[in-house]
């Protein structure tokens, strides 16, 4: 059965490793070791761990999702009412059974609560086209 559940410090090794697995489409890199999600993630000043959920099905890390938000005009501050979901990642043999959808409906509920007026998916910059968005306004 999976549970799911935000980050905890011991995660990044079993991140790491489903990243690896997981992400090798195309414009996904396989990351090298865990400093590298430490540099591009968990050291950034706006990196918050309740936006990094993970499905569990016991030990087996079988999902993750992050949410996060858009950057203000000036590309200076965050936008908190500009949500992103930044990553959505789920072992194949653990598809279509719901793990994926139920870690997008834990990323919108976690921006909405913390002000998110429209949810994107992909990385978000102002001058960019490369979202979807996904709901507007958060109702």
């Amino acid at each position: 059965m999976v549970a799911y559940r935000t980050f905890r410090n011991a995660d990044p090794p079993r991140i790491l490793e489903l990243w690896n697995s997981v992400a090798v489409s195309r414009g996904c890199g396989k990351l090298g070791s865990c400093d590298s999600l430490e540099s591009i993630l968990f050291s950034r000043p706006y990196f918050d761990r309740e936006g990094l959920f993970l499905a569990c099905d016991g030990k087996d890390l079988v999902g993750m999702a992050h949410a996060g938000f858009g950057s203000d005009a000036t590309g200076a501050k965050l936008d908190r009412s500009l949500g992103v979901v930044c990553a959505l990642l789920v072992r194949p043999d653990h598809r279509r059974q719901g793990v994926g959808r139920e870690l997008v409906h834990r990323c919108h509920r976690y921006l909405a609560s913390r002000g998110a007026q429209s949810i994107f998916a992909g990385s978000f910059h102002r001058s960019e086209e490369h979202t979807s968005e996904l709901q507007s306004p958060c109702n």
